[in-house]
């Protein structure tokens, strides 16, 4: 059985890792202070049971 990743769910994920590993890229290149260090806060809201992990694993596997 295949399954597929919410659509919503794996846009907002892809965006929030991109947008963290640009910023780090930024500091380690010298466009921020070194004192500067991005983390990375996925937070992801919702009652026990409504597949939270589960689309998290489907979208980290289909990233690779």
């Amino acid at each position: 059985m295949l399954l597929h990743p919410c659509v919503r769910c794996q846009s907002n994920i892809v965006c929030c890792l991109q947008l963290h590993i640009v910023k780090n890229y930024m500091v380690e290149k010298g466009c921020f202070d070194t004192q500067t260090r991005v983390p990375l806060i996925l937070g992801i809201w919702g009652p026990k049971g409504q597949g939270k992990s589960f689309q998290c694993e489907l979208v980290f596997k289909k990233m690779g």
